[in-house]
């Protein structure tokens, strides 16, 4: 089932002025896949534009100012100005929010409502006002269908978001390129050192010649000692037969070196011996013997106290 008809058209072609939403305005009519139904309306306006057919259906007439001296436009073409019409509301509004942002009051969740300044001038109380002034919801004041005026009041934008607006909106005024003109001057002085020498001659001469230089030195140097006689015949080479490996086929040509000991606690520079603690002495056994007769009392808060039988126990 086609929704198309120039009624549904200006309803979604409006719509698009205030709210940029395809599938909100194809909800509008009634239209389940809104967007997608949209965009088929505006494909097939530009075929039949690109076609060179003039009796399309999708041609739309007395839009946007609803009078019959406007020109006739495709559908596809009412869509990109409609958009414009947003896009200059959207400059708008953004200039208006720059100027402070409006919102209701709001205390203990509910809305605060405008006094009537000339209800509250003529009457100081509700009954007199409903009495004698016929006021019936005194002391607020009503619009023009009797509902209560929310209050509000207006937020100003901080001062960084306002700048950062007016440069975008009105860049020539607010976003003039920065120049800046610096003058440096640099004083100082220059201090010498041993300015009465001389600067040394460099020698410039090459890698090879100062090799060469340098071996000449060393062989004047050495002249002495060349005309001592070399020692002569063969010369013995010691081995240490415990660095080489020997095959297992092969006996040890030299005594087999036992590990050195593992050093233990004794073979520390300052060790010492701790003598031998006594054994301890076995406990006394316990004894039940009669105690002395000097020993035989006990007593308890001043007073002997009674003697058990067999007398007490001592250890």
């Amino acid at each position: 089932m086609s929704h198309w008809s120039a009624e549904n058209a200006k309803l979604i072609l409006n719509r698009l002025c205030e709210h940029p939403s395809v599938t909100a305005a194809g909800k509008l009519i009634g239209i389940p896949e809104g967007s997608k139904t949209i965009w088929t309306w505006a494909r097939n306006s530009a075929a039949d534009k690109a076609n060179g057919v003039f009796d399309s259906k999708y041609i739309v007439e007395g839009w946007p100012d609803d009078s019959e001296d406007s020109p006739p436009l495709f559908f596809h073409e009412a869509m990109e100005l409609s958009r414009r019409i947003h896009a200059l509301n959207l400059d708008a509004q953004a200039r208006e929010d720059l100027n402070g942002i409006e919102r209701p009051v709001i205390e203990g969740g509910r809305f605060q409502y405008v006094i009537d300044a000339k209800a509250i001038a003529e009457y100081d109380n509700k009954r007199d006002a409903e009495t004698f002034g016929n006021y019936t919801d005194w002391p607020y004041a009503h619009d023009e269908d009797g509902a209560r005026i929310i209050l509000t009041v207006k937020e100003h934008v901080p001062a960084q978001l306002r700048l950062q607006g007016l440069k975008a909106l009105m860049g020539d005024i607010w976003n003039v390129a920065e120049k800046r003109a610096v003058d440096t001057q640099v004083s100082g002085g220059v201090l010498v050192l041993h300015g009465d020498q001389q600067e040394r001659q460099s020698s410039k001469v090459g890698l090879r010649e100062d090799l060469e230089t340098r071996l000449t030195a060393i062989r004047e140097r050495n002249a002495p000692f060349a005309s001592k006689r070399k020692p002569e015949g063969e010369v013995q080479i010691f081995k240490d037969m415990r660095t080489i490996d020997q095959p297992d086929d092969v006996p040890d040509r030299a005594p087999r070196q036992l590990p050195a000991p593992t050093p233990t606690i004794r073979d520390h520079p300052r060790a010492y011996e701790v003598p031998k603690p006594a054994e301890p002495r076995p406990p006394a056994a316990m004894s039940y013997a009669k105690p002395a007769p000097s020993l035989d009392t006990s007593f308890a808060g001043g007073k002997p106290k009674p003697k058990p039988p067999g007398g007490f126990r001592v250890a």
